[in-house]
């Protein structure tokens, strides 16, 4: 925005996010302050788990932000391209034969990212992406075929670890 700088639009997922915080964009080793808070168009001095916000940032270009990256405290969150959890459940309508080796897509949080499968049952699932994903324990992990020509290309999903 004019006169602002560069401004992200985002979901608070945990904690409370403050104005002049310092917080790492994952995957990235970027580290950058919050300049200021808008919920709804008001400004804020901070903003709680499960609100809207706008957030306009300093240490950042436009360009340098993606769908999907997520903003932590350092050490707060973890990234890799391997990604694993259990237990593993698959969707009861997929037709598909996505096996050890198989070709897929991850999506993690709003991240969507071409992988391969290393281990897949019901007690544990391994994946390998082809970029670093930011890794959020417990929270969900869906595994897409997108090469199924009908039906439901959704494998199934997982509790990363």
């Amino acid at each position: 925005m004019k006169g602002v700088g560069t401004v992200i639009l985002g979901v608070v997922r945990r904690g409370t996010l403050h104005s002049h915080d310092r917080l790492r964009l994952w995957p990235t080793a970027k580290v950058i302050d919050i300049r200021s808070i808008q919920v709804h168009d008001v400004d804020r001095k901070d903003a709680e788990c499960g609100e809207r916000v706008g957030i306009a940032l300093k240490g950042v270009d436009v360009d340098e932000i993606v769908r999907g990256q997520v903003l932590a405290p350092e050490g707060a969150l973890s990234e890799g391209t391997e990604l694993g959890g259990s237990p593993f459940q698959r969707c009861r309508y997929y037709r598909g034969d996505a096996g050890v080796g198989a070709a897929v897509h991850l999506s993690h949080g709003l991240q969507v990212v071409p992988a391969e499968v290393g281990e897949i049952g019901p007690a544990a699932v391994r994946v390998t992406a082809d970029r670093p994903v930011v890794r959020v324990p417990g929270a969900p992990a869906y595994l897409i075929d997108l090469s199924v020509p009908a039906g439901p290309r959704l494998i199934g999903r997982f509790a990363v670890r």
